[in-house]
């Protein structure tokens, strides 16, 4: 298996490499977003910290880190697609 993912990935790390720095953006909303919460919610409070304790916690696991995961899971999808369909190239000649 890992010798396959290693031949599939051959030509294909830049794209993922790519694939993967779009989604920077939307984390340095989240990084923005944060600090705007933490800059209008004084740590005081019990319920400043636990707004921002949530917010850390919550909004990466709900907004950034699904969708990149999905997004890799169907570049590798793509890559199994594309290398099945050569080697039934290979196997009709």
């Amino acid at each position: 298996a890992m010798m396959k993912s290693w031949k599939m990935m051959k030509g294909h790390k830049r794209d993922l490499l790519f694939m993967q720095l779009i989604y920077i953006p939307r984390y340095l909303v989240y990084l923005f977003i944060l600090n705007l919460v933490s800059i209008l919610l004084p740590l005081s409070s019990i319920f400043g910290l636990a707004l921002q304790l949530v917010l850390a916690i919550y909004l990466p696991i709900t907004l950034w880190v699904p969708h990149l995961q999905v997004a890799t899971a169907l570049f590798y999808d793509e890559l199994i697609h594309q290398s099945n369909s050569q080697d039934s190239r290979i196997f009709e000649l």
